[in-house]
């Protein structure tokens, strides 16, 4: 809707037809209870947590719930980070001037990664660039330190800032490690995910499908130069740590085989 209409106008409509969209994704499921003489389970978020046991990658502090039944239980973030060997680069960045962590992931649009980039340029920062997988820029800044890939844990210790898609993989992992979020949102996972981390403090919001340099370069600075930022995203981290998923899940996994 963005792309045809702008965001003003989906914002005012897409209410309005949410409860249709949300009906056409469930119809599958439903059309084929139906062939087997089974009642409708209901709408896509019905659909969604349809099941003995639903479970939540996410705590009620950042993603709040209001009625849900006692079937449906936090398990708290899901953290990964893939295990590569650091770049030769590594050790060359210094920690004299403030570290920007950037990865759009596999799901992130690429074509935003040249704006970022232009937008990072001069600023007075250096940067780690991971691009999952896709070929590196032909050309680059000359503050930016590429990889196909980055061991995310160990980027977002060093850094002041992540970029990322948005979503909440790349997302938690920075707040996780206490460090604020700036995401490029491009489907309505990442939108959603993103709008949370930005309503705790933790970060900032930006669509891919307007993406400006100065719009990145704006929302960058004033992140970096921002306390209230750090501090949201460290209240975050303090209620990420109370949670164990691994732990979790295999605690209800068991009692649900039990």
């Amino acid at each position: 809707m963005v792309r045809l209409v702008g965001e003003t106008m989906a914002a005012k409509f897409f209410p309005m037809v949410m409860p249709k969209v949300f009906a056409a994704f469930a119809k599958p499921i439903n059309t084929v209870r139906k062939r087997h003489g089974l009642a409708p389970i209901g709408s896509l978020l019905e659909v969604l947590t349809h099941a003995d046991l639903t479970l939540f990658a996410d705590t009620p502090f950042l993603v709040p719930t209001a009625g849900a039944p006692a079937t449906h239980v936090y398990l708290g973030p899901v953290i990964w980070s893939p295990e590569v060997p650091l770049p030769a680069w590594w050790k060359q960045v210094t920690d004299t001037k403030p570290i920007i962590y950037v990865t759009l992931g596999s799901s992130g649009k690429q074509d935003c990664l040249p704006i970022v980039l232009r937008a990072l340029a001069n600023i007075d920062a250096s940067v780690l660039l991971s691009t999952a997988g896709h070929d590196l820029p032909s050309e680059l800044p000359t503050n930016v330190f590429a990889a196909p890939y980055l061991p995310g844990d160990r980027a977002v210790a060093r850094a002041a800032l992540v970029i990322s898609n948005g979503g909440s993989t790349t997302g938690y992992q920075a707040l996780a490690g206490g460090v604020p979020a700036l995401g490029i949102a491009s489907n309505l996972d990442q939108f959603l995910a993103m709008t949370a981390i930005a309503a705790s403090g933790a970060g900032i919001l930006l669509r891919a499908g307007s993406l400006k340099e100065a719009i990145v370069r704006d929302a960058t600075a004033r992140i970096l130069s921002s306390p209230g930022f750090v501090q949201a995203a460290g209240t975050v981290a303090n209620d990420f740590a109370r949670y164990n998923s691994a732990q979790r899940f295999e605690s209800q996994i068991s009692a649900l085989a039990g």
